[in-house]
């Protein structure tokens, strides 16, 4: 019992101590990540671009009466190439981090301005596409181009939204195809190398945390005047941000925590969660500690049903804010990874 003015000893949950999971390598972790989360989530987000540039190429051949049908499915696709970005760069590591590929096809804001300047003087092909400034094309671009000035079959601005939906489809591919290349390595074999990656990987996911909360929900909410809706990202297109958030969120907690009463994966063959890498180097405060905070925060964030319920959004930050507490205080350390600071593109 603990004496008067004094905080009790945290207790361990006893089925994280009935479940015995094994002592997992950096190697492990690496691997079991890249093939199991970042290189489906790769070929996802390829197949939804080549999706989009299709569809907006029929869209631009649109004959009159078909052509708002045509807009309307080049706009799901955006939303779906959209979601899959989001999940994919959520957690950014190496090619997105080499290729800097956010900068190249999500810089935020968009500008307008550029963008008609870029119609009205396009660049030859796609192979051109370098020539013309971040603001002015990638996924903003074209969200502007879809919703904001709504573009039409047989126009300049279409023909200037397919070499961007195209230059997006080399990326995508390209990323695709390192992404692959890195896990077809066997770091079981590299400890080194996976030690450093891993370290990355910790530190990109505490940034992930901190920019959905921070700069997707936080800093647009504060920003804006009372009775006014905030402008958050993406909101060109008129949807709700709640989508993008939890795509965003889902690579976050799909790294954070695994169930910690099933099976543990093998080396590799899965992917090993944090919590229970924490568990199987016998860390279980921190593990149980990154469990439940991972768990109120998932509560707070499907709790969501619009923009305009500032209450829940409210709450969702603080479960956010404290899960990010908890990998600062209690994960890094038992990790023993020291926490630096990530750069965001845009402004």
């Amino acid at each position: 019992m603990s004496s008067p003015g004094t905080a009790a000893e945290p207790v361990i949950d006893r089925k994280l101590l009935d479940n015995p999971v094994p002592v997992y390598s950096p190697g492990a972790f690496v691997q079991g990540l890249l093939r199991q989360h970042h290189v489906p989530v790769a070929r996802q987000w390829a197949t939804q671009a080549r999706q989009l540039e299709d569809r907006i190429h029929q869209l631009c051949l649109a004959p009159p009466h078909r052509e708002s049908v045509a807009l309307q499915a080049a706009r799901q696709a955006w939303t779906q190439t959209t979601l899959k970005w989001v999940q994919l760069s959520a957690v950014s590591i190496g090619p997105l981090i080499e290729r800097r590929t956010a900068r190249h096809i999500d810089f935020q804001p968009v500008r307008p301005a550029l963008i008609d300047k870029a119609v009205k003087a396009p660049p030859a092909d796609v192979r051109a596409m370098d020539t013309v400034g971040s603001p002015a094309k990638g996924l903003p671009a074209l969200e502007w181009l879809l919703w904001q000035q709504p573009v039409q079959a047989h126009h300049p601005a279409c023909h200037y939204a397919e070499l961007v939906a195209a230059d997006l489809t080399i990326e995508a591919t390209a990323v695709q195809h390192a992404f692959e290349t890195l896990a077809r390595q066997d770091w079981l074999d590299r400890e080194q190398d996976a030690s450093a990656l891993m370290g990355e990987v910790i530190n990109q996911w505490l940034g992930a945390i901190e920019q959905l909360r921070w700069r997707e929900i936080g800093k647009p909410l504060a920003s804006t005047p009372a009775g006014q809706l905030p402008a958050f990202s993406r909101s060109a297109s008129g949807q709700s941000p709640v989508g993008f958030w939890l795509a965003q969120w889902h690579s976050i907690r799909t790294l954070a925590a695994s169930a910690s009463d099933t099976r543990p994966p093998q080396d590799g063959t899965r992917l090993i969660a944090v919590n229970l890498y924490l568990m199987g180097r016998g860390h279980y405060l921190a593990a149980q500690a990154l469990e439940r905070s991972t768990l109120l925060a998932d509560q707070q964030l499907q709790a969501l049903r619009a923009e305009a319920d500032t209450r829940a959004i409210q709450q969702a930050i603080q479960g956010l804010e404290q899960m990010q507490q908890r990998v600062q205080d209690q994960v890094a350390p038992a990790l023993q990874i020291s926490i630096g600071f990530s750069d965001s593109d845009g402004d």
